[in-house]
């Protein structure tokens, strides 16, 4: 019984830097949610208004 052909396992450098990889990107995740949650305009009722027609922006059909 030897090893499989066409698999490789990865080596410790690899898997720091996959462990690393994740770690940047879950992190950077969980700072845009962070600030996200914390913006002042999520706490308004009022819908966004464009500035030049003051009508509602979400929802409008476009040509």
């Amino acid at each position: 019984m030897g090893e499989r052909a066409g698999t490789a396992t990865p080596t410790e450098a690899q898997a720091v830097i996959d462990n690393l990889v994740l770690g940047l990107t879950h992190g950077l995740l969980l700072l845009t949610a962070w600030r996200l949650i914390n913006r002042p305009d999520l706490d308004d009722e009022h819908a966004p208004r464009d500035a030049k027609d003051g009508k509602p922006r979400w929802g409008r059909k476009r040509a």
